[in-house]
This record gives structure tokens, sequence and C-alpha cells, in this order.
């Protein structure tokens, strides 16, 4: 049985809901793409007001900075997402597990071959699709406030 997201916020225990929202178990795909929403601005948020803040720079210039460096930051992690699970790295992620099964005692390998690896990544893949709207959304709000703040900057410094 599936869960609402109102459910699992107000009838549980607050380590079971923080527990439930990490794993996203028993959610609606609704419920996780607005969850996954929620968490991105509110770390794109925080990024700004941290980089704005620290920085002391109360001016149109440091809003530009914080909220471009914000942007640009979740397009780059966005890019590093996307060519991640276009199988780039899948060799290099066989290379790092079987070190770490060297370590174990099991004699028989669950992937003998990187191919059967790569194989059985791109199986789990195919099967979990990629939601990447809230994030790409993010990052274009963001940097576009960052440039609309610059011109704003610049054009006020180019009037006085």
């Amino acid at each position: 049985m599936r869960e609402s997201v109102f459910h699992v916020a107000f009838s549980l225990p607050l380590f079971v809901k923080v527990h439930r929202l990490i794993t996203m178990k028993n959610l609606t795909p609704i419920a996780k793409k607005i969850i996954l929403s929620v968490i991105a601005a509110v770390i794109a948020i925080g990024g700004f007001c941290l980089i704005f803040f620290l920085r002391r720079d109360f001016t149109m210039r440091g809003g530009s900075d914080a909220s471009f460096v914000v942007g640009a930051v979740y397009l780059v992690a966005l890019l590093y997402v996307v060519i991640r699970r276009l199988g780039t790295f899948d060799v290099v992620e066989y290379a790092f597990y079987r070190l770490g099964e060297s370590f174990t005692r099991r004699s028989e390998k669950r992937y003998p071959t990187a191919y059967d690896f790569t194989v059985n990544r791109q199986e789990k893949r195919q099967k979990q699709k990629l939601f990447f709207w809230p994030i790409l959304i993010v990052a274009i709000v963001m940097l576009t406030a960052g440039i609309v703040c610059a011109i704003i900057f610049n054009s006020t410094i180019q009037n006085s």
C-alpha cells in the first residue's frame, strides 16, 4: 500500500518520518517528485544564503555572485549525474568494486567481468528513470537571477 506525503508527515514519529523520506519507500511517484523538488529548492536557498551572508556583500553584486554560483553548481551536478547515468564511469566503479571485493572472504564473485557489471548497471538504469526537472529548473532560475542581478548592478554603476 502506498502512503501519501501527508500520512508520512503528520501521523508517524519523527525518526520514522526521516527514514521514510530519505529512502522514499512506499511513497507515490508524485510524492517523490514533490519531495525532490522541495529538497532542491531548500538546498539552493540555503546555498544562496550561505554565500550571500558570509561574504557580507549586501549589494546586487553579492546577490548576483551567490545566485550564479549556486546555479552553476546545480548545473554541473546535473551534468555529472547525466554523464554518470550514460555509463561513463562503469569500468572505474567496477575496479573499485573488485578492490573492495578482494578484502572479503567470499569465494564466488558476483560479476566475473567488467562487461557483466556494466550490463547489470545498464539494466538498473533502465528500470529507474532519471527525474531531473527540479534540479534543472532550480539551476536555470538561479543562473537567470544571477545574470539579471549582474545586469542591474552594472547598469546602476554606469548611470552614476
